[in-house]
């Protein structure tokens, strides 16, 4: 790959795993999202000359974390960045991503993304110490220590549901994304996913509206190929078997189209139905309008 990649002390090291099976699992019982929509997030930090007593702070706690990740090491790097995020429970939060630190260069420089995940504060009114929210995020800092990115790490309106958030190469050599998912009611969907791009730029390329439990996703090269190419798959209805791994479903020209979104690498961006459905049941929704990288296959050129 054309990244390095360290392990962190706490977490193990997964990169590339072929996912056949939903990727979110809930561990304990979650509440229904509320109706009002929010997204996952992602932010961006603009970066102000520091002073040079911070910059060789700086310098000096992103070596600590790179030399021995740690929650330690990576609460004392965000606490200079003038983060306050809570407890960060582990390095890596990802069954099937890469649960590692991973050092990779972009259109804006060499750049650092440090997946992990958040123990946040009970809800009001609620009690039960089993529904403390957890929220994955992954934060990208620069070769100086400077945090410039976060995606992920916050939670739903009902303060429980934090997003789960994965660092991935979807299978390729050179691949490089953030999945972000949402337990959020819209549309008639249960859930909303983002992917970012973190090459050649951090940059919300996918924004698509789903069941639980799904996407599915190429994890390795074997994967890409049997897939037809690297992306999601979209398994789920509403109070319905799920479907074949490899369906086909109605998109919105009323033709039969995959129930996969697959990623472009050499028009960069990615593709696929802007809707499905099987037998009248939606299956997903892409937010097209939202998805800056994405292109549909079921609308025509002239209508995009």
């Amino acid at each position: 790959m054309r990244f390095r990649v360290l392990v962190a002390v706490s977490g193990i090291l997964v990169s590339c795993v072929a996912v056949a099976m939903a990727i979110l699992v809930l561990a304990k019982t979650r509440s229904r999202a509320a109706h009002v929509q929010s997204l996952p997030t992602a932010e961006s930090f603009s970066v102000a000359p520091p002073p040079a007593n911070k910059v060789a702070a700086l310098r000096t706690a992103l070596g600590a974390l790179l030399e021995m990740p740690s929650t330690v090491t990576l609460t004392n790097l965000l606490s200079l960045n003038g983060q306050r995020v809570g407890t960060i429970e582990k390095i890596g939060n990802s069954m099937w991503g890469i649960n590692a630190i991973v050092e990779f260069a972009n259109a804006d420089g060499e750049r650092i993304a440090v997946p992990a995940r958040i123990v946040g504060q009970l809800p009001p009114r609620v009690t039960d110490p089993a529904m403390t929210p957890r929220m994955d995020a992954v934060y990208i800092f620069d070769r100086d220590g400077n945090l410039r990115n976060r995606v992920g790490g916050g939670v739903a309106p009902d303060g429980v549901n934090g997003d789960a958030a994965m660092l991935t190469s979807l299978g390729l050599s050179d691949g490089l994304f953030v999945l972000v998912m949402r337990f959020e009611g819209f549309l008639g969907y249960e859930q909303v996913s983002e992917v970012f791009t973190l090459k050649p730029s951090v940059a919300r390329a996918l924004r698509v509206y789903h069941f639980a439990n799904d996407p599915a996703i190429t994890g390795k090269a074997s994967d890409v190929e049997q897939s037809h190419g690297a992306g999601f798959g979209f398994l789920g209805q509403r109070d319905r078997a799920r479907l074949p791994m490899y369906a086909t479903g109605t998109g919105a020209d009323g033709k039969p189209h995959s129930n996969w979104i697959i990623w472009d690498q050499e028009g960069s961006c990615f593709r696929g139905a802007s809707k499905l459905a099987t037998d009248g049941q939606p299956v997903f929704q892409v937010d097209v309008d939202a998805s800056r990288a994405f292109v549909p296959s079921d609308v025509a050129e002239d209508q995009r």
